[in-house]
């Protein structure tokens, strides 16, 4: 508790109507090219893409480009394919600038742990990508 305050390090934001938009975990930002990007808002916007059922997205350090926002993407069915994504990614206003993933990775399934959170160490080593995970 501060000044009558109770901190969780849980990101919201509350818009001119009293609405508020939850952004994720204060730790889960990123820094990439000196503009914050929160993993949560890229996935809640490669949800509107038809055809995607899950996404987890994250950053991954890549040493000749920095921090790459990587979306692993679960399809639904009819599957959706890559050019789609892609398309709909470079058009969306929410994933301009930083925000748009540099790498998508189809995946079979995520992995949950009990509280809804997708086990990204897990699905990172299912997946054989070693590089190091962000935050």
């Amino acid at each position: 508790m501060k000044a009558g305050w109770f901190h969780t390090r849980e990101l919201f934001e509350r818009d001119e109507n009293g609405y508020f938009f939850y952004h994720g975990s204060i730790g889960a930002a990123l820094d990439v090219d000196g503009e914050t990007v929160y993993p949560r808002d890229v996935e809640s916007a490669i949800y509107g893409c038809e055809g995607v059922q899950e996404a987890a997205v994250f950053g991954l350090t890549d040493r000749e480009r920095g921090i790459m926002i990587t979306a692993f993407i679960q399809r639904s069915d009819p599957p959706v394919d890559m050019e789609l994504i892609e398309e709909f990614c470079d058009q969306c206003p929410a994933l301009d600038g930083a925000k748009r993933p540099k790498r998508l990775v189809f995946v079979d399934d995520l992995t949950f742990a009990p509280n809804g959170k997708v086990l990204k160490d897990e699905l990172l080593k299912r997946y054989g990508y070693g590089g190091e995970q962000t935050k």
